[in-house]
């Protein structure tokens, strides 16, 4: 028992860094951020150098909405917990999904 206490200890000490002044947890906002800006590109149909990113809202440490603009348009992606009770468990979120109603000009 000592060891598995050890580990959640361990696991919960992750490394945080501010983004848009939103205290995030590191290593799932590069994962993000990798992730959202591939998507942007694609959606906004813009160069990767052009995407800027903001966190617009986060969760536990985790960005759950972020806004995405480049070459004149824009984007917000979402994502919430499938299923709270499968969050606790394993800290999975679902994908992300673009939010673009009401336009994409910005």
């Amino acid at each position: 028992m000592k060891w598995l206490l050890t580990l959640v200890v361990l696991v919960g000490c992750g490394a945080t860094m501010r983004v848009n002044g939103v205290e995030l947890d590191q290593e799932n906002w590069l994962e993000t951020q990798a992730e959202l800006t591939r998507k942007a590109v694609f959606d906004l149909e813009c160069d990767e150098p052009a995407i800027v990113l903001t966190v617009l809202d986060e969760e536990r440490e985790n960005a759950v909405d972020v806004g995405a603009r480049g070459c004149g348009r824009r984007v917000r992606y979402v994502r919430a917990v499938v299923d709270p009770r499968a969050f606790a468990a394993s800290r999975r979120y679902s994908p992300w999904v673009a939010n673009v109603a009401g336009g994409n000009s910005e």
